[in-house]
């Protein structure tokens, strides 16, 4: 069976914390009204500026000599003289932050040079993992050791915890617009999909261009099946743990490790792997999943 059928008959879809779902769908002229106000959402710009002056540029950051090492960013987008670069971190690696901060450096200096074409970078980080884990987002700039002087007020990067937002759905919270289309970025599965975008027009077209980019052979061929796993298994269990600790007695903990576990198996992990990360039997799990 091939990899398309697979997603229809599991109502499934790539998740749009892959790569090559993220660029595909933000480029797509149907979610650029959305991708303003998400950018306006976080930055506090001008949403209709922001949109009335928005271009995708080369993704490829200008190499300073030929001996360089290219760096190639995932969203690349000038409005209001400022260059915004969006990035999708799908694990917490160390090393990807590290290469993002480099983007980020670069991409400063790029700017100062530009004889102010571009007078400012924002720098927007989708963390699929916790990393940042006080604030569902998070706001950092080039500061002095005490805090109180700001070196640059021109480079600033956003840092948004995609994981933490997802917690509050599957928590039964109340959802703002950008918390919806964060988790719609996040989830495969098409019924949240469903749930999320009804009634708003330009959720309904994010939700359809997540639909069709799944569907299309080139990004499924790319697609690592695997690594993606692998990715969902990476959410932070070790705070569930925690939380159940805090409670106090043998029942809450194993309380907290039950709502963990029904909402991996909503996220589509095996009983296995939910099984090594919460410590309840694989029997255990198999009779939450009848009753899901």
């Amino acid at each position: 069976m091939s990899h398309k059928n697979e997603l229809l008959m599991q109502n499934k879809v790539i998740p749009a914390t892959f790569d090559k779902i993220f660029k595909s769908i933000w480029q797509d002229e149907r979610n650029k009204k959305l991708l303003s106000y998400m950018i306006s959402f976080i930055t506090k710009l001008n949403k209709k500026e922001l949109y009335n002056n928005m271009e995708f540029k080369n993704t490829e950051i200008p190499k300073e000599n030929f001996k360089e090492k290219g760096m190639i960013t995932d969203l690349l987008i000038t409005s209001l003289k400022t260059l915004f670069n969006l990035e999708m971190n799908k694990a917490p690696d160390k090393g990807r932050i590290k290469k993002n901060n480099g983007y980020a450096h670069k991409l400063a200096t790029y700017t100062s040079k530009t004889n102010g074409k571009y007078n400012k970078l924002i720098q927007i980080n989708f963390n699929a993992s916790i990393n940042f884990d006080n604030e569902l987002s998070s706001e950092y700039m080039m500061r002095s050791r005490d805090g109180k002087t700001c070196a640059d007020e021109n480079y600033i990067i956003h840092h948004i915890s995609m994981v933490k937002i997802v917690y509050k759905y599957y928590n039964n919270n109340r959802l703002n617009r950008f918390e919806k289309a964060i988790v719609m970025m996040y989830t495969s599965d098409k019924k949240v999909l469903e749930e999320l975008s009804k009634g708003d027009e330009d959720l309904m077209n994010l939700k359809e261009t997540i639909e069709e980019k799944s569907m299309d052979d080139e990004i499924i061929g790319l697609y690592n099946e695997k690594e993606m796993q692998d990715y969902v298994n990476q959410i932070n269990l070790e705070d569930s743990h925690e939380e159940g600790y805090k409670m106090g007695k043998e029942e809450g903990k194993k309380n907290a490790l039950i709502e963990t576990a029904k909402r991996l198996l909503n996220l589509g992990i095996n009983v296995k792997d939910i099984s090594k990360g919460t410590g309840l039997t694989e029997k255990e799990i198999n009779n939450l999943s009848k009753s899901l």
